[in-house]
């Protein structure tokens, strides 16, 4: 079937009882004339506007939960999220929820620099993707506790609170986040510190068993070894600690950011803009060269 519109025409080929219809049963082309009816369209009314109509992540804060950002502003927090000392403070955020730690005190000066570095949207946004980074590459140890989202939301908040001035820290308290082989951490400290019936169940068995450790009918002492004795114990996986990265995102922000070559230095130099309460960054991130210094250090005292 041969059908033309105006200068063009266009061949198309029909089952033999279609073709019937248009040929009257005789075996040859039809030509048609077909309107393309331009007159009767109208795009007077048709929007060309992309539509955004919810913030793209969890983790977006209040700016993006009043108005979606747009492709320019996540683009534009993209960038500042590559400040090296802006992501090396969400990565130890992060850690220290899962080890169960105090998290570290930015300190004022530079944070009255970042405050300049960029607008608080701007920010706000390079810190939501900063914190879900973080928690993607834990994301396979953390699923197995919690919804790993909800930590991501959290660290965001706490980062986005010490940029308000907002009062309040978390001191190592919040059980809650602990994943991986320190899942229990607080558990093994509260069983190792002596300061209950050892001939007992500890008092808080029922409140970790509604955290998913069910250590009932068992004596304190019992306890504490049937919990050591625990695959979860003696896990030696990194990954909710550390990440998935090679080497660790953290690691290599330290490197960045100072060019010593022991890497206890290398992360005291990199993270001077920061405050910690307890040595527990190098105790748990550097745990081999934070043994061998202490050694050496004893040895000096003994001479």
């Amino acid at each position: 079937m041969n059908l033309g519109t105006g200068n063009s025409q266009y061949v198309v080929t029909l089952p033999p009882g279609l073709a019937a219809v248009f040929a009257d049963g005789m075996d040859h082309p039809v030509l048609a004339r077909i309107p393309l009816g331009e007159g009767r369209e109208d795009s007077s009314r048709a929007s060309r506007a992309a539509g955004i109509e919810a913030r793209r992540s969890p983790v977006c804060g209040i700016p993006c939960q009043e108005r979606p950002c747009t492709l320019r502003e996540i683009d534009a927090g993209a960038r500042t999220a590559e400040d090296a000392e802006l992501a090396l403070w969400i990565e130890l955020l992060t850690i220290a929820h899962v080890l169960g730690r105090a998290e570290p005190i930015p300190r004022r000066p530079w944070l009255n620099r970042l405050s300049l570095r960029a607008d608080d949207r701007t920010i706000d946004c390079a810190i939501g993707q900063l914190a879900q980074s973080a928690i993607d590459r834990r994301y396979p140890r953390l699923i197995e506790h919690y919804q790993p989202e909800d930590l991501a939301c959290h660290v965001a908040d706490r980062a986005r609170a010490w940029l308000t001035g907002t009062d309040g820290r978390c001191d190592g308290t919040e059980a809650r986040w602990q994943a991986g082989s320190y899942r229990w951490t607080d558990v093994v400290h509260a069983l190792a510190n002596g300061d209950h019936p050892a001939g007992q169940p500890h008092p808080l068995t029922e409140a970790w068993h509604r955290r998913g450790l069910d250590l009932r009918g068992l004596s304190a002492a019992r306890q504490l070894d049937a919990l050591i004795k625990m695959p979860s114990s003696w896990d030696r996986d990194r990954t909710a600690l550390e990440g998935t990265g090679h080497p660790p995102e953290h690691a290599r922000l330290c490197t960045i950011l100072s060019e010593a070559g022991n890497p206890i230095d290398r992360f005291e130099q990199a993270t001077g803009f920061l405050t910690f309460t307890t040595d527990w960054p190098l105790r748990q991130l550097f745990s081999r060269e934070w043994a061998i210094r202490s050694e050496r250090n004893k040895s000096r005292e003994r001479i």
